[in-house]
């Protein structure tokens, strides 16, 4: 069963996504480096936690996820 879409109240922008998200990214270091694969979720600028980019990598199990610092993914075009 899905939830229920939340209502807006007219006028107010809508929430900000990351525009990261869903892009293709290449991982530049720690244990995954030289990999590429999409950018499913990003956490920034949390109170009390570190800045992550959750990465699915190509040819891993599906729905398999690397928490990867912002600073470490390139963009791919």
């Amino acid at each position: 069963m899905s939830r229920p879409a939340a209502k807006r109240i007219p006028g107010e922008p809508a929430p900000i996504r990351d525009p990261i998200i869903g892009r293709r990214v290449r991982v530049l270091r720690g244990s995954c480096a030289g990999k590429e694969g999409r950018a499913v979720n990003a956490f920034r600028h949390g109170v009390a936690t570190p800045d992550r980019v959750m990465v699915e990598i190509d040819g891993n199990m599906p729905g398999w996820l690397v928490s990867i610092p912002p600073d470490d993914v390139e963009v791919l075009p």
